[in-house]
């Protein structure tokens, strides 16, 4: 069974704001934490590139860059455009910022905020790279 995205809400199995402990018995994954100035913030990384960002153990954030099912169509490697047309919204914030890839390059990506649909969409050359989810209504 493949995973689906359905906005403000969950990727497949994994829902945002449920406990990570939800998730965790029975499944491999590698777990860091990162020591942000206000806060501490935990990341579990699974099979499939899907990565849950948790604060305080509660599922805050989902990111995909392998694989992200929408309506069917793999979000991941689709053109940018494309992407507009099956989302049926335009971004409400546009950026651009370096990302130092492992190999020592870096690549300017346009990272597009869809806040009503809780959507972060990171592109580089017309492709979407990497997919994070959101509960819109939650984030402030």
């Amino acid at each position: 069974m493949k995973r689906e995205l359905i906005l403000n809400e969950s990727y497949g199995e994994f829902v945002l704001g449920a406990m990570v402990s939800n998730y965790l018995k029975g499944k491999e994954y590698e777990k860091r934490i990162y020591h942000e100035k206000d806060y501490e913030n935990e990341c579990y990384t699974f099979e499939g590139g899907v990565e849950l960002w948790c604060e305080g153990g509660i599922i805050n954030t989902i990111r995909c860059d392998t694989t992200c099912y929408y309506k069917g169509h793999n979000l991941i490697g689709l053109r940018y455009t494309t992407f507009l047309t099956l989302i049926n919204s335009k971004p409400t914030e546009e950026e651009t910022i370096y990302l130092l890839r492992d190999n020592g390059r870096g690549q300017n990506q346009h990272v597009y905020e869809f806040d009503k649909e809780g959507l972060q969409v990171w592109v580089w050359r017309d492709r979407v790279r990497t997919i994070l989810i959101y509960d819109a209504n939650l984030s402030g």
